[in-house]
Formats: C-alpha cells, structure tokens, sequence
C-alpha cells in the first residue's frame, strides 16, 4: 500500500474551498452584481427582459411625459420626452436590494409594500388596476445573456481562489 503525505491538509483546503464558494457572501456577490446589471441596463441602456432576451422599455405616454418633465428633484439620468427608463426620481432602481440570502439563494427586491407595488405595476403593467402586457415594463429579471456572464465572473472568482491552494 502506497501512503501520499500531505492528503489530509489538501482535504482541509477543498474543504474550506468549498465552504467559501458555498457561502452566503457568494450569494450576496451574485445578488450584489445581478442587481448592478439590472440598474445599468435599465437606467443606461432602456432596456428590459421578456422571455429571456433583452428588448427596449415601451415608451410611456405623451400625457405622463409631459407631466414627468415638469418635475421637481427628477434624476439627472431621467429620459425626456416618451423614453422610459424607470427614473422618474429614481426611487424604485436605486431601492432594489437584496431582501434574502443563504448559501444557496438570493432574493432580490424592494423592502417597503409601496416600492413593491410600484415595481410590480410596471412589471405587469397594471399601475394599480389589472394587469395589461401592452403596457408592461418588464425590468426586473436577468436575461440569458446576462445571466450566463454572471455565471462566467463567478467561475472566474471560484478558480482564483482554486489557484490560490
């Protein structure tokens, strides 16, 4: 029988690797990140999710725009004219946070009922009455790509550590 020295502080490190990249501070860099690709995307590139592909935010309407342009205190990255962004002042982007986490999951979204409701009625389009996909904005998931890079930057930050053994 061939004895190898050294296994057992190799199986101590794997452990620890493995506790590490199981942890909820990984879920809360996912989280972390995923939410910086939606505020980016959204607020930056106009941009939201159906069915997994990213597609431009439906305008809003000329009488909202007109009214939204009149604001006080509005965010300096609100669209003008019927551009949507979701940034009237930008209370909804800004508010979206991490709400859960485990080692192996994280929730994301709004802490206070008014927040969630807001979001939830561009999401369906509902604003308060029932649900209209003709007027939703849906913003509030990753699409395939995004998710895929997030996956290519955590695999990224597990093999630095694997080098680190």
């Amino acid at each position: 029988m061939v004895k190898i020295k050294g296994l057992d502080k190799l199986k101590t490190k794997l452990n620890k690797l493995l506790d590490d990249v199981s942890s909820t501070k990984e879920a809360k860099w996912f989280g972390e990140s995923a939410l910086k690709v939606i505020k980016e995307r959204t607020r930056g590139k106009r941009k939201g999710v159906e069915n997994g592909r990213l597609v431009k935010l439906k305008s809003v309407g000329k009488k909202y725009s007109l009214w939204r342009n009149r604001q006080k205190g509005t965010h300096p990255e609100m669209p003008r004219g019927v551009a949507s962004a979701m940034t009237l002042k930008g209370g909804v982007l800004n508010s979206m946070t991490i709400t859960n986490k485990s080692k192996s999951n994280v929730k994301l979204g709004w802490k206070t009922k008014r927040l969630r409701d807001i979001a939830e009625g561009n999401e369906t389009g509902s604003y308060g009455r029932s649900p209209n996909p003709k007027n939703a904005r849906p913003f509030f998931s990753l699409s395939i790509r995004e998710i895929e890079k997030l996956m290519r930057e955590y695999k990224a930050r597990v093999n630095k550590k694997i080098r680190k053994i």
